[in-house]
């Protein structure tokens, strides 16, 4: 479960509205090479763990990402698509490890 004492820049009634569903739900973004995949559940599961990771991390460069994720999954979890390279560097425990050892010496 997310924690909820994280509030982000932007509301989560204003990042539903402009959120359109045919874009990558990380980087909102539609490229012509790389066309977003749909979501699967494991796909989910592995997103959902990285956003809450990256939460208790008070990540900022995710932020929005992470309100568009945990709206996503209340509302239609199935309608989310990603494109693979962004889906790798959300969920790449590696880049969440290098946070907190930034964030633990800065």
């Amino acid at each position: 479960m997310m924690d909820h004492s994280f509030r982000p820049k932007r509301t989560l009634d204003s990042l539903h509205e402009s959120f359109d569903k045919t874009l990558c739900i990380i980087s909102l973004y539609q490229r012509k090479s790389d066309n977003p995949r749909e979501s699967t559940v494991h796909g989910r599961e592995k997103i959902r763990d990285a956003a809450s990771s990256r939460q208790k991390l008070r990540d900022t460069e995710y932020r929005e990402t992470i309100v568009r994720h945990e709206h996503a999954l209340g509302s239609d979890p199935e309608s989310m698509v990603w494109h693979k390279s962004c889906y790798d560097q959300f969920t790449d425990k590696r880049c969440n490890a290098k946070s907190i050892d930034a964030k633990e010496t800065g």
